[in-house]
């Protein structure tokens, strides 16, 4: 049976990759995948000198059949009065940029409070300035496209036994019956990069904090069994 590639699109990303699953023939493995387009919404902002070209920058980034999820958002030009505290106008520079964005133009800065630069930097005290801040016009948008996988398939010689009992992937939670997972050793689970890269694109390792490394290293130190069970979807992550 010779390697071919599969294509699937769905509105979310595990769909897309069950639409692939769902392709494979008998004696058929994903032998490598890569997510096309993952599915998840992106906003964009562009800043521009008129409400009309920033429109018109924001629609260029939008991909040939995405869709757009939310209204253009536009905002113009506007003058802003911004109190802060500052040594010297660098600072007022980076302060503005901090809080505006690096397109906030400073037109203007007064010291109203003069700063105290101390004895040796010690008793350094910064002064108060008030600024004049213009800022461009600014329009936004989210787009969304459909999510889609392309994938390798074909029959491989297999680097891990089977998995004897039922239940379900240790990597996507699809259900598994008897014989049809494979027992990939704990070690070589969590050591993927190809696993690492599946659980970074998981939003939920976002939402519960901390990065991809420290949960995957919890999960490893909680783990106390020899072997995780992995589907024939999944298997490519570890081979």
């Amino acid at each position: 049976m010779a390697h071919r590639m599969v294509v699937a699109e769905a509105d979310t990303l595990d769909a897309a990759r069950a639409g692939l699953f769902s392709q494979l023939a008998a004696g058929e493995v994903v032998l490598s995948e890569r997510v096309v387009a993952d599915g998840r919404p992106h906003h964009v902002e562009r800043h521009a000198a008129t409400v009309e070209e920033a429109c018109a920058r924001v629609r260029e980034t939008i991909p040939e059949g995405a869709r757009v999820v939310e209204e253009t958002c536009t905002h113009a030009p506007e003058l802003r009065h911004e109190k802060l505290e500052a040594f010297d106008e660098t600072d007022v520079a980076a302060e503005v940029e901090r809080r505006l964005g690096p397109d906030a133009l400073v037109t203007a800065a007064r010291e109203v409070t003069p700063h105290r630069n101390g004895f040796l930097g010690i008793g350094r005290v910064p002064g108060a300035w008030e600024v004049d801040v213009q800022l461009p016009a600014r329009a936004e948008l989210t787009w969304q496209e459909r999510a889609k996988v392309k994938a390798e398939v074909g029959p491989k010689e297999e680097r891990f036994p089977r998995h004897a009992g039922s239940g379900v992937c240790d990597v996507c939670n699809a259900p598994i019956a008897g014989l049809e997972a494979f027992q990939v050793p704990v070690d070589v689970f969590y050591g993927s990069r190809a696993y690492r890269n599946y659980l970074g694109r998981n939003p939920l390792i976002a939402a519960i904090g901390g990065d991809v490394d420290s949960h995957i290293a919890h999960l490893r130190a909680v783990d106390h069994s020899s072997h995780s069970a992995v589907c024939p979807r999944c298997i490519h992550m570890f081979e």
